[in-house]
């Protein structure tokens, strides 16, 4: 599996934290139990992801330590795809 951190966190022309592969990954950490994610913010992670040729993934690691990841729809639907372009239901073997 191919994973580049991104230097000093995107802020440079490389926008997003981490690609994982064919994914660029918007990563916020917070000591709090809980984090106000935004659509401006989602709608910028996926921006750039498409500008960079990748698909948008968002997690937020709360202080609880436990990582929570954010995904459209139509990605988990990609994700989900067998190899005959059919959606898998979760349970189906």
């Amino acid at each position: 599996m191919y994973v580049k951190v991104q230097p000093n966190s995107g802020a440079m022309d490389q926008k997003g934290d981490l690609i994982i592969e064919d994914y660029l990954v918007q990563a916020k950490t917070t000591s709090a139990d809980s984090f106000r994610i935004t659509t401006q913010m989602l709608n910028d992670a996926k921006r750039e992801a498409l500008l960079q040729g990748k698909a948008p993934l968002f997690v937020v690691k709360l202080g609880n330590g436990k990582k929570y990841w954010v995904i459209e729809d139509w990605l988990i639907d990609r994700l989900l795809q067998d190899g005959n372009g059919e959606i898998q239901q979760l349970g189906d073997e």
